[in-house]
């Protein structure tokens, strides 16, 4: 390195120089050395020197790598077939989100690998053409509002043993199947009831899976003080 460079010594500056300038400095070097050590070619650097802006020379203009609208376009028949895919994945309604909400829920047991594959193997089974994984991604995401729901963390566990349950079992279980349903669609425009409390005190509940277990660790009243009480409607 000491033999292909050589400092060069900083120069008197004016006032008209930008401040940041004093205390910098340029040292020549060896341009096979230059390109080895940062293990490029040439192309780089004439792309550097040729795309500097003119107005400020330590600025460079955009990158327009992509911008050109001259994209490959992946065949419309494509397209559907993803899309009827897509459409054809039961939903799965969440019991803890809005009720308008626009998100729609789909099983998260398999990602979304696991679903391109079983469109492959569709379009096989039926001798059609298949779009690569990135157009199956890009159409998952930008034309459908859909997210993988994980249901151990979100359903309840009626709803889990109704849509587990056997056609038989199901019918002696659709009545409080449709009654527990019902209500979830009158607890949501329900008012809510907001307390001031303090004197809380902590109480540490080691976390379990299962919400019920959640639900039947047991709460002492005394641990709690109202202050106040108000109802609002957030329907």
């Amino acid at each position: 390195m000491n033999g292909f460079s050589q400092r060069v010594p900083q120069e008197l500056t004016t006032a008209l120089d930008d401040i940041s300038s004093q205390f910098s400095y340029y040292s020549y070097v060896c341009k096979l050395f230059f390109r080895n050590t940062l293990d490029i070619n040439d192309r780089p650097i004439r792309t550097v020197i040729e795309t500097r802006n003119k107005v400020a020379e330590n600025l460079l203009e955009p990158d327009q790598r992509g911008k050109h609208t001259n994209h490959k376009q992946p065949d419309p028949a494509i397209r559907e077939g993803i899309k009827k895919h897509i459409d054809s994945i039961p939903r799965i309604e969440s019991h803890y989100l809005h009720a308008n909400t626009s998100r729609q829920f789909i099983d998260g047991s398999r990602i979304l690998a696991d679903i391109y594959r079983d469109n492959v193997a569709a379009c096989k089974e039926r001798k059609e053409n298949y779009g690569s994984y990135t157009i199956f991604y890009q159409i998952f995401n930008r034309d459908f509002n859909i997210s993988l729901l994980v249901p151990k963390k979100d359903q309840c566990e009626q709803c889990v043993q109704y849509d587990n349950s056997a056609q038989t079992e199901k019918e002696n279980l659709k009545e409080a199947y449709d009654l527990h349903q019902e209500e979830k669609k009158l607890s949501r425009p329900i008012n809510t009831s907001i307390f001031k409390i303090k004197n809380v005190k902590v109480i540490k509940i080691e976390q379990n899976s299962p919400s019920s277990i959640f639900y039947k660790n047991p709460y002492k009243e005394k641990e709690f003080q109202e202050v106040s009480h108000q109802k609002e409607n957030i329907a």
